[in-house]
């Protein structure tokens, strides 16, 4: 259902049309969309259930499965970041002016601004579209741009944060990236 209602949001996006985030019941289905893009990974889960050694829990609630609470949980955290997009951050369309194709993986959205043990006191949401389009969700004012180093930069941080695998064009784009 979610992605169902997001898939002529994504088509016009893909296309190039912004106008889609204009109109508010689009972007409240893409954003939940992309909320729950971030939420429901593999990794997203892994980093959920390994959160198990690192934080205290009660004795009463040491035997609780994380997986199926990471299930309801994912629902939750995925509603405050389709928020935080929709109602908080700029979510704008960014072309990519390189001859750099982007690259995307197994954890296809990002907060550029997360440090993994610490918490996010900015964001910065990055999801590549294509190999030419990414969608970009910040503060006020968003005037991202993806040059020759931008995108150099975003691959990179895509290849260094996926959990299993990376996707490109082609063969040629994955090896300039591990250059």
């Amino acid at each position: 259902m979610i992605e169902g209602k997001a898939v002529s949001v994504m088509n016009a996006l893909r296309s190039g049309d912004d106008s889609v985030l204009k109109d508010k019941q689009s972007k409240i289905d893409l954003s939940i969309y992309l909320g729950h893009q971030y939420t429901r990974t593999k990794k997203s889960k892994n980093s959920f259930i390994s959160l198990n050694g690192e934080i205290e829990i009660p004795d009463k609630y040491k035997g609780c499965d994380l997986i199926k609470i990471h299930h309801a949980a994912s629902f939750v955290y995925a509603a405050a970041i389709g928020n935080a997009m929709c109602n908080h951050l700029d979510l704008k369309l960014v072309k990519n002016e390189s001859n750099i194709n982007l690259l995307t993986s197994d954890q296809p959205i990002y907060n550029l601004c997360a440090v993994s043990g610490k918490e996010a006191t900015e964001s910065s949401f990055y999801f590549p579209l294509s190999p030419s389009l990414a969608l970009w969700a910040k503060k006020e004012p968003n005037i991202e741009r993806i040059d020759c180093d931008q995108a150099n930069k975003l691959n990179s941080f895509m290849v260094k944060n996926s959990h299993e695998l990376v996707f490109a064009s082609s063969e040629e784009d994955l090896s300039d990236i591990s250059s």
